[in-house]
């Protein structure tokens, strides 16, 4: 997760990647599950982290 979470800070300026490819990169096949997982673990969504909205 922790890897998921630099993934995120770092496309949020190049935007490279969209959550459900980092879902992906790090194990995930189900984007819903990892959304889900992320949420439980850092207490904010990987789309809102990768919007910035997470401040």
């Amino acid at each position: 997760m922790s890897i998921a979470r630099e993934l995120i800070l770092k496309n949020r300026k190049t935007r490279n990647m969209n959550v459900s490819e980092i879902a992906y990169e790090v194990g995930f096949n189900d984007s819903k599950y990892f959304t889900r997982c992320f949420t439980r673990q850092f207490n904010v969504t990987p789309s809102s982290m990768l919007n910035g909205d997470d401040t």
